[in-house]
């Protein structure tokens, strides 16, 4: 099987995948729940990312090397998984900044209004921290799988 029929077929898996996700509306919820706004940065940044491997597959399948715009655009790639990575864990500072911030400054704990107030507020920062964690770890794991498809493909070619 050729490094781009591979990456099409994890493409595509992948494009199932998040089907799925989007029908059960797990997406829906992550991007709603992310006060942020970095889960649409880490989805926008991984479609980026699968279709710059695709790019490098579609370029080395058909040329049968690697030429130096394609190794640029490899570590372009690399770089980008990279950053799916730095912004799930920037995400998960800044969850933990919406929650500890200005929460419990000057709270009663005896009016119940005041401490479902800072238990909302307490989930919300929660739900930043962990579904931005989580998505950039998937996302970067699941870009990296595609370039190393690329790297196993130029390493047989060598």
């Amino acid at each position: 099987m050729t490094v781009f029929k591979r990456w099409f077929a994890l493409a595509n898996l992948m494009a199932i995948g998040f089907g799925v996700l989007w029908y059960a509306g797990i997406i829906e919820e992550i991007i709603c729940t992310d006060i942020s706004g970095l889960s649409v940065i880490i989805f926008s940044a991984f479609v980026v990312g699968v279709a710059l491997t695709g790019l490098i597959s579609y370029r080395v399948g058909k040329n049968g090397e690697m030429r130096l715009k394609d190794e640029n655009m490899l570590y372009v790639s690399w770089f980008v998984a990279e950053v799916l990575m730095v912004l799930g864990l920037a995400g998960t500072v800044i969850g933990f900044i919406v929650l500890f911030g200005a929460n419990f400054n000057g709270v009663s704990f005896d009016n119940p209004e005041t401490v479902k107030e800072i238990i909302v507020a307490i989930a919300s920062g929660m739900g930043v921290a962990l579904y931005t964690t989580i998505t950039g770890i998937v996302t970067s794991l699941l870009t990296k799988m595609l370039l190393v498809n690329i790297e196993v493909t130029i390493n047989e070619q060598e």
